[in-house]
């Protein structure tokens, strides 16, 4: 298959897009249905605003991703190897 790196790489990429395209396509679908039902503007700028929240988490999670999938672990290995080291002055 492939090293453990390349896999963390994949699975955060993976979980970005997951992340990112959830929102987009829900919004979208909601756009559509609400065309069908008969809701003042104002009612429809609301509910468009409480979806839109969702792709802004979307936008913000991504760092989350990030750090928990691929930059967590390296720094903690730097942490690690950096403790057991003497430092000589």
């Amino acid at each position: 298959m492939g090293d453990k790196a390349t896999q963390r790489i994949f699975k955060s990429l993976v979980m970005i897009l997951v992340v990112t395209v959830m929102p987009w396509a829900v919004y979208m679908l909601f756009k559509t249905s609400l065309t069908y039902i008969k809701l003042s503007p104002l009612e429809l700028w609301y509910a468009g605003s409480i979806i839109g929240y969702g792709i802004i988490f979307a936008s913000i999670a991504d760092i989350l991703i990030l750090y928990t999938f691929s930059y967590k672990r390296h720094k903690n290995m730097l942490i690690r190897t950096d403790i057991g080291r003497k430092r000589v002055c």
